[in-house]
């Protein structure tokens, strides 16, 4: 869901749930949660992954961290694969040019006591396709986005409210 105002715009995501995850825990199951991140750029794209390691060593920081504009967290669900979180977070993004390289990044884990949490899977998507996948598009729609090859005038058809969300 999105909201614009000012040039800024709101943006809504659902974390809803999961399901076959993979068993972390020595009684079959795991106690998941998921890190949302909204970042500049695919942190999955190989070629950045490869920068992030060789900046990482010479700087001595994280790039993931440093490309993080928004960080959230779900609650963590013990003791099942298939987890059913429902929580919502919003933040609010620049209505810029530079909306066409920022990424949705969500990452769920394995949350453990004692040792560091296990990574059991992650995913990107472009801001401006999950917002448009959130949206019921007629062809006309479709086209208009399609010739709006600018991200600020992508997002600006994507923030018309004649636009019917899609329900989840």
């Amino acid at each position: 869901d999105d909201i614009v105002c000012d040039g800024v715009v709101r943006v809504e995501v659902l974390v809803a749930r999961a399901s076959g995850l993979p068993q972390a825990d020595f009684l079959g199951t795991a106690d998941p949660y998921v890190e949302l991140r909204l970042v500049v750029g695919d942190p999955m794209e190989p070629e950045a992954a490869k920068k992030s390691k060789k900046e990482g060593k010479r700087k001595g920081g994280n790039s993931l961290e440093e490309k993080t504009v928004v960080r959230a967290k779900t609650q963590t669900i013990r003791g099942t694969l298939s987890p059913q979180w429902d929580e919502r977070f919003t933040f609010e993004v620049s209505n810029g040019d530079d909306a066409g390289d920022l990424f949705l990044y969500f990452r769920v884990y394995d949350y453990d006591l004692i040792t560091s949490d296990d990574c059991l899977g992650h995913v990107s998507v472009c801001l401006l396709d999950a917002l448009a996948s959130g949206k019921k598009l007629t062809p006309g729609w479709e086209a208009l986005l399609r010739q709006s090859s600018a991200p600020r005038d992508r997002l600006t058809v994507l923030q018309d409210r004649r636009l019917v969300p899609l329900l989840p």
